[in-house]
């Protein structure tokens, strides 16, 4: 009886965790800064991020900045996430409450992707040049208690991505809500994130000199591309919360 129990506890629990996507198919693949997209802390990430409405502290700076505001005094985060294809992210964070002012953070995401050898046209195998591609975010994040039941955050986004000879630089902010009407342990969330102008790569790899041409100097221009703007609506709902048991759905909409 015990074993059916447990197996029937654990099923739920992963019923629980639910994320429902929506968008335009024809859009997949045509936004840049993916490294945007990159989660971060463990607690979000093995929710599937359906944490919009119970994201809190220095983790929420990704999934929804109005959680910032539920720090306590001081707050301190390092991460290290050995990603996909020898990729690595560290992620660093620190944050504060100020009394009647509100939650101030700032983070800082570093996403290197290793060493790759140059290939060009007469040497397709490699030429024995190297280089690291870098990309990172820096965002600064503002959150406070609008009301008692109800917190606000915002955090702005530096983008530069390095790669070789050519970079690009953009600018992004994310907005959030967070809504806790203390009913029966329900709570509602929503944050609008990577909401930006579009970026566009430059640099000296983009020179060429052509024989054809008689040598002549040629600068071409790349197309701009979209950031991974999306919105989240998020509900959570604590269905057993007594003394140290507790147990909790969270749903998320992503569009």
């Amino acid at each position: 009886m015990k074993n059916k129990v447990l197996i029937v506890t654990v099923a739920v629990l992963v019923l629980c965790l639910t994320s429902a996507f929506a968008g335009s198919t024809r859009k997949i693949g045509t936004a840049g800064a993916q490294e945007l997209r990159i989660p971060i802390g463990s607690r979000g990430t093995a929710m599937g991020g359906a944490v919009s409405a119970s994201a809190y502290g220095l983790e929420a700076i990704f999934w929804n900045p109005a959680g910032v505001a539920r720090i306590e005094g001081t707050e301190a985060m390092f991460t290290h996430l050995p990603y996909i294809a020898d990729i690595d992210v560290n992620f660093g964070a620190i944050g504060t409450t100020i009394e009647d002012f509100g939650t101030i953070a700032a983070a800082a995401k570093v996403v290197s992707i290793g060493s790759i050898e140059q290939t060009t046209e007469d040497a397709p195998e490699g030429n024995g040049r190297f280089f690291n591609p870098t990309l990172a975010v820096i965002g600064v994040t503002y959150s406070r208690y609008l009301t008692t039941n109800t917190t606000f955050g915002v955090t702005a986004n530096l983008i530069t991505e390095n790669i070789f000879e050519v970079s690009a630089t953009g600018f992004s902010l994310d907005f959030g809500v967070q809504y806790d009407p203390r009913w029966k342990g329900v709570k509602m969330g929503i944050a609008i994130k990577n909401l930006g102008p579009d970026m566009r790569f430059s640099g000296a790899g983009f020179e060429r000199s052509f024989e054809e041409a008689g040598f002549r100097d040629v600068f071409l221009e790349a197309a701009t591309f979209e950031l991974p703007t999306n919105i989240n609506i998020g509900l959570s709902y604590d269905f057993i919360n007594q003394d140290r048991s507790r147990a909790q759905l969270n749903a998320n909409f992503v569009s």
